[in-house]
């Protein structure tokens, strides 16, 4: 919220990256594609600590997406697309939203 509220982007084009407890992201850009373009094409691959099994979680909203970033109320945040990238090199797309500060996913789960 605090980049989009500074305004370094906007909600229709805000992108953020997580990952779990001792786990890494490795992104890797397509020798021929242009990294600011929208269709970029990235490789990815999720390491981990021995014994661990984490993932990393690539956000991305769209013009569908809504902020309400307002003093004193609970943050709200619809249409947040996630793609869920496991160690295993497994991947699932699932859509999340906050309202009044509580998470909903469109599986059940939000993670």
């Amino acid at each position: 919220g605090h980049a989009i509220n500074s305004q370094w982007t906007s909600a229709a084009i805000a992108q953020a990256i997580g990952v779990d407890e001792e786990t890494a992201l490795l992104m890797e850009i397509d020798d021929n594609t242009d990294p600011s373009s929208p269709g970029a094409n990235f490789s990815y691959k999720v390491i981990t600590n021995t014994g661990v099994s984490g993932s990393a979680y690539i956000l991305s909203t769209d013009s569908q997406s809504q902020l309400n970033l307002e003093p004193d109320q609970p943050l709200s945040f619809t249409n947040v697309r996630v793609r869920k990238i496991e160690t295993a090199g497994n991947e699932s797309d699932y859509i999340i939203d906050v309202k009044e500060g509580s998470l909903i996913s469109n599986t059940g789960s939000i993670y």
